[in-house]
């Protein structure tokens, strides 16, 4: 179950942005946790089984880790973007030129995979993806 939870997040973590204020350096070694997980994401991304009950992949992840995740969604390209500039995001689910946006701004940061544990396990095509 844990490899599974960790997978998930992974490929979260692989399909979406770091978001750090004005930043484009990578992480060399994780910090201390801080309890939560604040994420802007399209409706149907993060799943806690509202939708659909066989798709919750956040309450496992909560309880395996003690993080707790909040979840803010944006409907459209210009609410995402809106919600990204207003920052205190640890990760976003952007797309198109919102990423473009970001990465021309030093929004994000590239993720270092060697910090996540169960980076083998993640999908090739999401590890080589030219996004």
């Amino acid at each position: 179950m844990m490899r599974i939870l960790r997978s998930s997040v992974a490929a979260v973590v692989s399909t979406a942005f770091v978001v750090q204020p004005l930043s484009a350096e990578m992480l060399t070694e994780l910090g201390d946790g801080e309890g939560q997980l604040n994420i802007v994401a399209w409706p149907g991304y993060i799943e806690r089984g509202e939708t659909v009950e066989a798709f919750d992949w956040v309450t496992g992840f909560e309880e395996a880790t003690g993080c707790m995740v909040n979840v803010k969604t944006a409907n459209t390209s210009d609410e995402m973007v809106a919600l990204m500039n207003e920052g205190g995001f640890d990760l976003v689910t952007a797309s198109g030129d919102a990423s473009l946006r970001m990465v021309a701004g030093k929004r994000v940061q590239p993720i270092n995979t060697s910090l996540i544990p169960s980076w083998d396990t993640i999908d090739d095509r999401l590890k080589e993806a030219p996004w």
